[in-house]
Formats: C-alpha cells, structure tokens, sequence
C-alpha cells in the first residue's frame, strides 16, 4: 500500500485535485521508489487515476514492464463516493495473496489499512499516516496479513 509522492500543493493546483502533478522532489522520490519495490516483484500495478499516483507509480512500471490498472475506487473522489470500495478490493487482493503494489491518497489509506486488520501501522503511533512516497508492504500468509513494515525512499526519523 502506497501513498503517492511529494504533489503540488492543493493550494497551488491550477487544473484541480486530480490533475496535481508530482514536485520535483516527488519525481526523485518516485525514482527511487521503483527500485525499493522492484525487490518485492510484484505481479500488478494498481493506481488512482489522479496524476500524482499515475506518475509514483510510473517509473517502476517503466522499469518492471508492467502495465498500471487504473482503479478509480482507490482516487479521493472515488473513495468519497463509495467508501467500502477500496477496502473491499484490498480484502480481495489480501485473500488472493498475488503480490501488487497499491497506490492511493493519504485520506483513503485508513480504510485501507483497517479493511486487513492494520489499523495501526509499523513505526508510526496509531493513526499516523504515511507520508508522502512511503509504503507498508503488507506480508500475506494462508489469506491474511501476518506481518507489516513500512518504507520510504528517504530518511523518515521513525
């Protein structure tokens, strides 16, 4: 479960929320990230339709061959939307077990992340979100989560 790279901030989006591009920062990190994932070998990409989750996951999709499915249940309107829809999709995956990289909004990640059990995430007191670029890497034993951990393409502190 991935939140998206360092964006442009709301205040400065010219062409609206879901046209928010990625920060210079955001695009180093990007890069970075597709090496950090590239170890997990996941088999999927699945992506908000937003610009800034289209261009996170961009670079490792480049790297991997792998072709990005656009969900649009895992965008911030989407989840405003349909609120179960994203959290359904993950207990699907979880039971599954087919490795994929997810990458979504910090105000979706909760239900995410409660729909597997992990309301509170490795490193981070209870409720504290990813931050921008970081990951959990939710490890998947007989259909549940048996472990979590959190990464980031830079140094976080925690």
């Amino acid at each position: 479960m991935l939140r998206h790279c360092g964006a442009v901030a709301r205040t400065s989006a010219q062409d609206g929320e879901a046209d928010r591009p990625l920060t210079a920062a955001g695009r180093v990190q990007a890069g970075l990230l597709a090496d950090i994932l590239a170890a997990y070998g996941p088999a999927a990409v699945l992506s908000s339709p937003s610009l800034r989750c289209m261009e996170t996951v961009d670079p490792y999709c480049r790297r991997a061959g792998v072709a990005v499915e656009v969900v649009p249940a895992l965008s911030e309107e989407g989840h405003a939307e349909q609120p179960g829809a994203a959290a359904e999709l993950i207990k699907v995956l979880v039971a599954d077990g087919t490795p994929v990289i997810v990458c979504t909004h910090r105000p979706v990640l909760p239900g995410l992340l409660a729909a597997v059990g992990r309301d509170a995430q490795p490193g981070r007191d209870h409720g504290e979100l990813l931050l921008p670029g970081e990951f959990v890497a939710l490890h998947v034993a007989d259909g549940r989560v048996a472990a979590a951990d959190r990464h980031a393409p830079y140094p976080t502190g925690g």
